[in-house]
């Protein structure tokens, strides 16, 4: 896997799924599929690494890789604050249900 035009591929195909994640979302990001993603960019990033010369020679697929991951984070981050939200709403209703229970209307 160590060839220009392989790197070149695996890279081009990352970053058309982390597109296609950020089309899909609609707020609801399939974090499956984004854990997996991650760990194929940190083995890809891990090899590249070694290799300098073609992590120079692949830099704008390497850029456009990097953009629509970050895309994905930001999509990622916003999911967790927003069912962070509905977990907090979650319990509140929960504590006043128990507050109901507990004078046993």
């Amino acid at each position: 896997m160590l060839d220009i035009k392989s790197l070149q591929q695996k890279i081009i195909i990352l970053h058309a799924h982390f597109c296609r994640v950020v089309k899909a979302s609609n707020e609801n990001i399939n974090v499956n599929e984004v854990v997996k993603l991650d760990n194929e960019v940190a083995t890809l990033l891990s090899l590249l690494n070694l290799k300098p010369a073609l992590k120079l020679q692949l830099h704008r697929e390497l850029t456009a890789l990097k953009s629509s991951h970050y895309k994905v984070l930001e999509l990622c981050k916003q999911q967790q604050a927003r069912l962070a939200g509905v977990m907090a709403n979650h319990t509140k209703n929960r504590e006043g249900i128990m507050a109901y229970q507990e004078l046993e209307i």
